[in-house]
Order: C-alpha cells, then sequence, then structure tokens
C-alpha cells in the first residue's frame, strides 16, 4: 500500500504528477531538433482550432512521413480531441488527417512548448555534429606525372590539350 502511495506522489522531471505526463512519444520527439519545430507548429494549430468556437473540424497539413502523421495523432490526443483518417487518393497527397472536438477536449496540465529541451553535461544544448570528409587529390600527393613531367595547378588550355592526347594515344595503344 505505501509504495502505491509513493507513486502516486510520484513527481516527474518537469514537476508534474505523473497522471499528467506527456506521452513519452511526444517528450522523445520534441527532444529531435528535426522535429521539434514541426510539433510545435501542430500543437500551434490545434491551439487555434480550440480557439475557434465556429470550427468542429480540423485537417492537418499533409506530413510525408508516417512519424509525423503518429505525431499528429498523439499531439491532437494529448488536447483530448478525437483524430480520423480519411482518404483522399484522388489528389495524390494520400491520407488527410482530420481532428473533430469531442466532450473530452481539453486544455492539458503542460503545453508542449513548455517542455524544455535536453540539456548536456556543460549545460550547452546538444548540438549535431557534421564532420566533412576530404576529399583525396591524388594529383596533390604527387606533384610528377607519368615520365616526371611536372604539373602546375593552373594549366592553361594546350597544356590540357596535350595531357589529353597523351592519355589518349596511350589507352588507343593497348
Amino acid at each position: 500500500m505505501e509504495s502505491s502511495s509513493a507513486s502516486n506522489n510520484a513527481v516527474n522531471f518537469l514537476g508534474l504528477k505523473e497522471e499528467s505526463m506527456v506521452d513519452p512519444f511526444l517528450v522523445e520527439a520534441l527532444q529531435n531538433p528535426r522535429h521539434r519545430l514541426t510539433i510545435l507548429r501542430m500543437e500551434l494549430d490545434i491551439q487555434r482550432f480550440l480557439h475557434n468556437p465556429d470550427e468542429q473540424l480540423f485537417e492537418f497539413q499533409h506530413f510525408p512521413t508516417s512519424y509525423l502523421r503518429l505525431a499528429a495523432h498523439r499531439v491532437s490526443q494529448h488536447y483530448g480531441l478525437q483524430t480520423m483518417v480519411q482518404d483522399s487518393g484522388s489528389d495524390g497527397q494520400g491520407n488527410r488527417i482530420l481532428v473533430r472536438k469531442t466532450a473530452e477536449r481539453k486544455y492539458p496540465a503542460i503545453q508542449l512548448s513548455e517542455i524544455p529541451v535536453k540539456q548536456s553535461e556543460n549545460n550547452k544544448p546538444e548540438q549535431i555534429k557534421t564532420v566533412i570528409k576530404p576529399r583525396s587529390n591524388k594529383n596533390n600527393m604527387n606533384e610528377t606525372h607519368g615520365a616526371g613531367i611536372k604539373r602546375s595547378p593552373v594549366r592553361s588550355v594546350e597544356e590540357r590539350k596535350e595531357e589529353y592526347n597523351r592519355a589518349r594515344a596511350r589507352i588507343l595503344q593497348s
């Protein structure tokens, strides 16, 4: 009994009780810099939809990946809305995600925009590291070409034609 009361009073990393926790899928998606902005735009669209009492049905924009379509469903469910998929095969865009207001719609205890980005150990947002592989330039490794002829990086048209003709003759002879 004590363990169940302890779990009811447990607080997650955002300072909220477990009952009001955000879907782990959404938390993980919000940590991904590639998807965070798209998910926050979804949330903004849902909030605008909820503020408009005249609208009962909302259609999400077309999302290119199944991951983003799943995120659209989860964001809608986070706000207590019902989602449906309608096939619109004639326009070539695939399925449309429709959202309908229900009696259970609510503003959640925490909005997705309030979820902070995880900080690394040195208190800086995590950055994606990009490594550019340098091209291997065979000509720079060996400045001499063929029979000890020195090549300069800048060559005239005549020098290029001579080199082309030598290579062509060498290929055709074999």
